[in-house]
């Protein structure tokens, strides 16, 4: 006698989903337009970690993930076209990073200068992968 399986069961039987959350962080230079933002999707796995320039300032942004794992662990990703007021999913702005699932994380978004390296007007969230 064979026992027929709901569809929805089977279907629903597949991949793992993550567990986390997407966070989303802004820079802290104030004004009408904060100068950019960074965005850690982690309810995706690999996670994905996102920097979004939206002001054609001559800066850059960088978005930063941080996490302890047996020592600190992190990522790092830099927008610097200044595009538009919305992240456009270019790939070269979206980093994919292997985070443990349900892992608490810290995100961080900064303007940056390429050349030296500096940060400044930075903040940055809590979130989970």
């Amino acid at each position: 006698m064979a026992i027929a399986m709901p569809t929805a069961m089977i279907l629903a039987s597949g991949s793992a989903q993550a567990d986390g959350n997407t966070t989303v962080v802004y820079t802290a230079d104030g004004g009408s337009i904060m100068g950019g933002k960074a965005i850690l999707f982690g309810l995706a796995s690999p996670e994905r970690l996102q920097a979004c320039d939206t002001e054609t300032d001559g800066h850059s942004v960088i978005a930063i993930v941080t996490w302890n794992d047996n020592g600190p662990r992190g990522a790092e990703i830099v927008d610097s076209d200044g595009s538009s007021d919305f992240c456009d999913n270019k790939p070269g702005n979206i980093k994919e990073v292997n985070i443990p699932e349900g892992k608490a994380v810290q995100v961080t978004a900064c303007l940056y200068e390429s050349a030296s390296k500096k940060q400044w007007a930075c903040d940055h969230k809590t979130g989970k992968a």
